[in-house]
């Protein structure tokens, strides 16, 4: 299996999570608007775990991962795109330059190599209450 095919599964995978967990816990609504930051922690997790550098990046109004040459945004729905979404980055960035609203989701502000840079170790608590109410049945 290839790079971008393992992040897109693991992405998937996170994704699912985040939704069933999400769906008992009712944090976000179910387009998950507002759910980034922790999703893209949890992704963040997970691909670490899987042996990937990612990072988690903030844009002016949203947050992200990127890992390798790929951007992975797991709650693209709150904008009208499919679940998972899994761009080429550097393709992307040539659409934000002529997009304004692109621009304002995916335009690289900030990138974190590691969550315990930031202020995102909070959002740890939050991941693993998500994770065990979608592990309950």
């Amino acid at each position: 299996m290839g790079k971008k095919a393992t992040i897109v599964k693991i992405a998937r995978r996170v994704r699912e999570t985040f939704e069933k967990g999400n769906a008992k816990l009712r944090i976000y609504p179910p387009h998950l608007n507002g759910a980034c930051l922790s999703a893209s922690v949890m992704l963040f997790d997970e691909l670490t775990e899987a042996g990937f550098t990612p990072a988690v990046v903030s844009s002016h109004s949203h947050m992200f991962v990127v890992c390798d040459e790929f951007m992975i945004d797991i709650t693209a729905t709150q904008f009208g795109h499919p679940g998972v979404l899994v761009r080429h980055y550097s393709k992307l960035k040539e659409k934000i330059k002529q997009n304004v609203i692109l621009a304002e989701w995916w335009q690289e502000v900030t990138r974190y190599y590691s969550v315990e840079e930031s202020s995102l170790t909070n959002l740890r608590t939050e991941c693993l209450k998500i994770r065990q109410a979608a592990a309950c049945e």
